[in-house]
């Protein structure tokens, strides 16, 4: 980091202490509760980044209870960095001890306290404006793009995070040139009712489910996705989310909507604690229109992101969580397997009624850490392509993922003697944390980012899809495609327009890039020959995003 931004983070920090030590008349007091706080979010910042792979954020405080509940799995680090922040923690608390001290021996000066304030008052208008404010401040007002850490190490974790406050105010950010004129010019062709399946839908976004293979040389003693390797009427491809290495709930909010993160002012949102989903458009909204009945299911507690108040809210008939699964597991591992989660899902599937059904299943079985079990449990040993120190977790995790492999197998097994028509489709939601240590060095920047977004995309049925194909696409596209293999009819002038598009964008990033069927990569910001068809989309999940909006888009075509 350069010496400027490092002083900036530090006299921001002294700027803070100073005036509510002001406000409090207790400067020492003040300092002491400081330098606690600090410290405590500097180690748990410390493990955050570890083990999920996304820096500490404001947005985290709406997910204390998740965070409680996955600490439990992890185990604090005592290293050099923990222990350096803990002896400058002794360091501060010593300063502040005197601090505190002083000020109860000296009498107070009130001339001198206002003259010292007003400098103080001055010298804070100038360092706020010069480093944050004004029209080119120290630190650059956006900073925080498509990877975090360039702009975390750069400008200072203090520096980004009020960045990133700043933008919570204004979640959504209003696509460049946008013109509501477009929308409003835009004619709705109306289809004619056709003969359609509508068949039953299984949607399974699954917790860390990634091929390493996507990221490096990885080789192993057996193959840890032999059944998926070797099924029959099978779609294998490929899907691009949202992060890397963390950030499930973005990938649930671009699954369920359609609508890409990229339009989020910051890359630390998560849609569900900060979006007014009330009424929002959806897989949801455009399937209850079609007569289905709807389900959502997640085997965690209900207020991790929000989900006990987002699912019902986007339409959802039943909601199950936590408590309602009949859970099993792997070893040591906290987390449901997903075989167990699959078992209840089918029960509550066998109880829904006589119309069609979908029901969406976030699964958590495959989730970090992944040092639970001792090493004779795993089931899948690296042989080569990850260093020594790293084949402890890459095994536990590729064991996970074989569970997940096998569990699909018997899933799919079961439907296909189910005399309805069902199509299930399963997704990954983001790599694990360590990916991020594992991608080879001999990809490129931008090849290197969307190699660590890939995560597999199956999709099964016990009928003829029509016109389905392996492929890579971007996961908002992932509920457009599979309806429309399904044989979905008249479906919504958004869904449509993204089919149009797909055939020639399927990769509509949040990372600051859009990726042309030739593996041409453009930055939004920058003109192409695709301007207009990626306008075209960001304008209407601006105005589905902003009050009023123009709903027929968003609704089925009949």
């Amino acid at each position: 980091m350069e010496t400027k931004y490092m002083l900036l983070n530090v006299i921001t920090i002294y700027m803070l202490i100073f005036w509510l030590g002001v406000i409090s008349n207790h400067l020492g007091i003040v300092s002491l509760i400081c330098s606690t706080l600090f410290s405590f979010i500097a180690i748990l910042n410390y493990h955050v980044i570890a083990y999920r792979g996304l820096p500490l954020t404001f947005l985290d405080v709406y997910n204390a209870g998740m965070a409680a509940d996955i600490g439990r799995s992890y185990a604090v680090m005592v290293n050099e960095f923990t222990i350096k922040i803990f002896l400058l923690f002794i360091v501060e608390l010593a300063v502040g001890i005197f601090i505190a001290i002083q000020e109860r021996k000296n009498k107070i000066c009130w001339r001198k306290m206002s003259v010292r304030n007003i400098v103080f008052f001055f010298g804070t208008i100038i360092c706020v404006y010069a480093g944050y404010l004004a029209v080119n401040p120290i630190k650059p007002k956006v900073t925080i793009g498509w990877l975090w850490s360039e702009a975390y190490h750069k400008y200072g974790y203090l520096a980004c995070s009020i960045e990133n406050g700043s933008q919570m105010s204004n979640v959504v950010k209003e696509p460049k040139e946008y013109d509501e004129s477009i929308i409003d010019n835009i004619t709705v062709p109306k289809e004619q009712e056709k003969d359609e399946l509508n068949p039953d839908i299984i949607l399974i976004l699954n917790e860390t489910f990634c091929d390493l293979k996507e990221i490096t040389d990885l080789k192993t003693d057996v193959d840890y996705l032999k059944n998926i390797h070797q099924m029959e009427n099978l779609i294998q491809g490929q899907v691009v989310v949202p992060v890397a290495g963390g950030g499930t709930n973005k990938s649930e909010y671009e699954l369920l909507t359609s609508n890409s993160m990229e339009l989020m002012n910051t890359s630390s949102t998560d849609p569900f604690n900060i979006l007014k989903l009330k009424n929002a458009n959806s897989v949801v909204s455009i399937l209850k229109q079609k007569g289905y009945q709807t389900l959502a299911s997640h085997s965690e507690p209900g207020t991790n992101y929000s989900r006990s108040t987002a699912y019902p809210n986007l339409g959802f008939d039943i909601v199950h969580f936590q408590d309602d699964f009949n859970k099993e597991y792997y070893g040591d591992r906290w987390y449901a397997t997903d075989e167990s989660l699959y078992k209840s899902l089918t029960q509550w599937y066998e109880t829904m009624g006589e119309n069609p059904r979908f029901l969406y299943l976030l699964t958590v079985q495959n989730h970090g850490a992944w040092d639970m079990n001792p090493p004779e449990r795993d089931l899948v040993h690296v042989i080569d392509g990850v260093s020594e120190d790293q084949k402890e977790k890459v095994n536990e995790y590729l064991s996970c993922i074989a569970m997940s492999d096998q569990a699909f197998k018997n899933l799919t097994d079961y439907y296909s003697k189910v005399n309805r028509p069902v199509i299930i489709c399963m997704v990954g939601d983001h790599a694990p944390a360590f990916a991020l240590e594992l991608i080879d060095s001999k990809y490129n920047e931008m090849e290197a980012a969307r190699r660590l977004r890939t995560v597999p995309f199956l999709v099964w049925s016990n009928f003829e899809l029509k016109n389905a194909q392996e492929e890579m696409i971007s996961m908002n596209y992932v509920v457009p495609t599979i309806l429309k293999w399904s044989g979905i009819n008249n479906l919504s002038y958004y869904y449509n327009y993204m089919l149009s598009m797909k055939k020639n964008l399927p990769i509509v990033s949040s990372y600051d890039a859009y990726i042309d069927v030739n593996n041409n990569i453009y930055r939004y910001e920058e003109e192409s020959p695709y301007t207009n068809l990626i306008n075209g989309y960001l304008y209407m999940e601006y105005n589905n995003l902003e009050k009023p909006r123009r709903q027929e888009l968003f609704e089925v075509t009949q």
